[in-house]
């Protein structure tokens, strides 16, 4: 399936080129290899501060697997903390009727890429601060250690990676910004496909709570903007 997809992507988008190249030749031929590039350029950059909160979330071109077609598609939300705006990029991967989270497929005390494909990404226009832990400025990485009661948040500087946990390396792992351990609550009914969501805070505050629910569990970490308690 994922080599089909790949040959049709190709042969269609070649097919594209050849036409505008038949009709305005080369003028043709350099508008579609031009638009062609710009769209690469806007989906495959890793963009930061205010511009990154608007643009679309990265697709990683550097790996074979951004290509493919995705179970899992790729999502996002955006919300304001007072004057800073912050954009969660995520892979929203489904149970499929199976259980997934404290399974082999994800087990409990393991690191995980919280979501599906690129690691879930957090963009901000400003300094932010996220469970407790400060991001001074650009993009971080978002993986968290599941458990029955606890989750374990990491944030990471590295954001240009593949999210298999496997491809965590070394190397990866010195650009940690911080840990923190947050309580997990059950949910209601189960939740199909996992999610973010925000919600403001009470007070007026320029804070809020970044939610995550998949399956049968919610997650709550505190956000804010400043990263100065």
């Amino acid at each position: 399936m994922g080599i089909a997809w790949l040959g049709v992507t190709i042969l269609t988008t070649t097919a594209v080129i050849g036409l505008l190249y038949r009709r305005l030749g080369v003028a043709g031929l350099a508008l579609g290899v031009g638009t062609l590039a710009v769209g690469f350029a806007i989906l495959g950059g890793d963009w930061s501060g205010s511009l990154g909160t608007r643009l679309p979330c990265r697709h990683n071109w550097r790996i074979a697997d951004a290509y493919l077609p995705r179970a899992s598609p790729l999502r996002s939300i955006t919300f304001d903390l007072g004057a800073t705006r912050v954009k969660i990029c995520y892979g929203a991967p489904a149970t499929r009727g199976k259980r997934r989270l404290g399974s082999p497929d994800i087990p409990y005390g393991h690191l995980w890429r919280t979501g599906a494909n690129e690691p879930t990404t957090i963009r901000s226009s400003g300094p932010i601060a996220i469970a407790g832990i400060p991001v001074t400025q650009g993009n971080v990485s978002l993986y968290t250690v599941p458990g029955p009661e606890t989750w374990e948040i990491v944030v990471n500087r590295a954001t240009k990676q593949w999210g298999r946990e496997e491809d965590y390396t070394e190397a990866i792992a010195r650009q940690e910004v911080g840990r923190t351990i947050v309580p997990a609550a059950a949910l209601p009914e189960p939740q199909e496909r996992l999610a973010f969501a925000f919600e403001n805070a009470d007070d007026g505050s320029d804070s809020g709570t970044l939610i995550l629910r998949w399956e049968s569990t919610e997650v709550r970490l505190p956000i804010r903007s400043d990263a100065t308690p």
